[in-house]
């Protein structure tokens, strides 16, 4: 019996030594701010408050059309929140609460600062690799070859002439009676094709 509870105990030390090595081990903590205040807050007051502590504003790429052109744009995808690394103790709570524009450190019941669950952050780290921002993914682009993958066109392979995001179609050019045609699908409807 003594050995059984020694192998399981030993299996389960290894399952979290795995468990421990997948997830961040410095604390990660969330600062509630007045949106639209993000970057001043953290650029102003925050690095300068609590240089041991790392400030990040996770955000997205988007493009947006402004007076008839495209622009690339950075938006928060958690807009009012800065997030913290580091181990954040009750005086630096106390500092970032008299900040102007900081509603509050979200803390437990105790009034301790809470701790962003690791496999939270995890998950949030792994979206962003290349620093705080991420960057749309071009799944179907125009030239690129693609398959339709449902309704009465299933399995026919064509090749993207133009793609309307508002409208979420693309038209792709088929082979159809020993002629190119232009056919207008749903982007749901099509995936990238597989390399012959």
């Amino acid at each position: 019996m003594d050995s059984q509870s020694y192998s399981l105990e030993s299996n389960t030390r290894s399952e979290d030594l795995v468990l421990s090595t997948m997830l961040p081990t410095v604390p990660w903590y969330s600062v509630f701010v007045q949106t639209g205040y993000e970057d001043k807050i953290r650029a102003y007051h925050l690095e300068k408050l609590c240089p041991h502590l790392t400030f990040m504003i996770p955000k997205r790429q988007l493009r947006q059309r402004q007076e008839g052109l495209w622009k690339e744009i950075l938006k928060p995808i958690f807009p009012g929140y800065i997030l913290v690394k580091g181990c954040m103790n009750y005086n630096d709570c106390y500092a970032i609460r008299r900040i102007h524009h900081v509603m509050r450190v979200l803390c437990d019941q105790t009034g301790e600062p809470s701790r962003i669950h690791p496999s939270e952050i995890s998950i949030l780290l792994k979206l962003l690799e290349n620093g705080e921002i991420i960057r749309p993914s071009k799944a179907i682009d125009m030239g690129d070859r693609i398959e339709i993958i449902e309704g009465p066109l299933k399995a026919v392979k064509g090749i993207v002439h133009s793609i309307n995001q508002r409208k979420g179609r693309a038209r792709i050019i088929l082979s159809f009676l020993n002629k190119e045609r232009k056919v207008d699908v749903s982007l749901q409807m099509v995936r990238l094709a597989e390399k012959d």
